[in-house]
């Protein structure tokens, strides 16, 4: 034991020190955009929930101190510890950690953070005239990811958190033949469970409904009709409101044009990519995990009358390979970095003939 002696104001203390502090290092890492791997610098915040430990954020990482003979002391046995990582205009990202038994410190875990959903707007027009290109197809061809992974595009995103066990497969669609084929939508807020129609004939339960204009189509699954007066009830809440007067048409499903494809990585609310282990076919994409309804997507994107279009939900990925096709012009096909930010891109095309 060492002893000290320290007079002040005329007093005189004699101090005895029995030990050194120390800390030590058990966890450190590297925190990345999971778009592009690419290390973010600081400043973001991070948190343990062991509390004899500190989190500390630094140029190249994060780390996880603490006195070694307060924290964790037995360490012949294996600990959790939970990190919580947040930083601007990222998803907040919870990850468990183990330390393991015996373990050689510092143990690395690096986190990877996913980035808030952007969007990019534009217009398609015909080079030679100016004209709008109603009906132009949006479809995202790339970029090439490691075999066997592939981006599907979803429209519009996604309105719940998948799990693990989420499918996605490719459908064809038939029309039904009706004596009102296109009926007319009453304005409804999304969430609802039911819609109400100007008609309702040749409706059945599983048929799917079309709704709205091209540029914001969106798809629902029939339950049954209740018999309220023009009254459809849907097998889960909309994800999208109807606004008054969008057109709504019945489809019956039709078999798979793909195989049944499993999701890679985790897949968010209000995200528009998805990564699958193939290529799910088909323009209509039906999503099925576990208990939950199946949910019905359309598979890219599709121009308005103004030739306006608006891809929402993008993340995941740095940037995007997008491909433009229209009857009677020539496709074209651009590559565009998307931004760490959430904020609207804007990128306008020109059809050649």
């Amino acid at each position: 034991m060492t002893h000290a002696v320290v007079i002040a104001e005329g007093r005189r203390y004699e101090v005895a020190i029995d030990r050194i502090g120390r800390r030590i290092v058990f966890l450190r890492g590297a925190v990345t955009d999971d778009a592009d791997g690419a290390m973010l610098p600081p400043p973001w915040r991070i948190a343990v929930d062991e509390p004899l430990l500190d989190a500390s954020d630094h140029e190249t990482g994060y780390a996880v101190a603490g006195d070694p003979d307060v924290a964790m002391i037995d360490r012949t046995t294996p600990h959790a510890l939970t990190l919580d990582v947040t930083a601007e205009n990222y998803r907040s990202a919870r990850r468990v950690v183990t330390i393991p038994a015996n373990p050689i410190l510092p143990v690395a875990a690096p986190v990877a953070l996913r980035r808030l959903p952007g969007s990019i707007a534009g217009t398609i027009e015909v080079q030679a005239t100016g004209l709008p290109v109603a009906g132009a197809l949006i479809a995202l061809t790339g970029p090439a990811l490691p075999a066997p992974a592939r981006a599907i595009l979803l429209s519009p995103p996604l309105a719940a958190d998948l799990t693990p066990a989420a499918t996605l497969q490719g459908h064809a669609v038939l029309p039904v033949a009706s004596p009102v084929p296109i009926k007319t939508g009453r304005s409804t807020a999304a969430g609802a469970i039911e819609i109400e129609l100007d008609d309702v004939q040749a409706l059945a339960a599983s048929q799917l409904l079309r709704i709205g204009p091209d540029e914001r189509v969106h798809w629902v699954e029939i339950a049954l009709l209740p018999g309220a007066p023009n009254v459809v009830r849907l097998t889960g809440p909309l994800a999208v409101s109807v606004r008054e007067g969008d057109p709504v048409a019945p489809f019956t499903l039709d078999v798979p044009l793909g195989p049944n494809v499993t999701l890679l990585g985790d897949a968010f609310a209000g995200e528009a990519i998805v990564i699958g282990d193939a290529d799910p076919g088909g323009t209509v994409l039906a999503v099925s995990d576990g208990t939950a309804p199946i949910r019905y997507h359309r598979r890219d994107v599709i121009a308005g009358p103004a030739g306006n279009y608006r891809i929402a939900g993008l993340a995941r990925l740095a940037s995007l390979r997008l491909t433009v096709s229209a009857g009677g012009l020539g496709n074209q096909s651009r590559t565009f970095p998307l931004s760490r930010s959430p904020a609207v891109g804007r990128l306008d095309w020109r059809l050649p003939p």
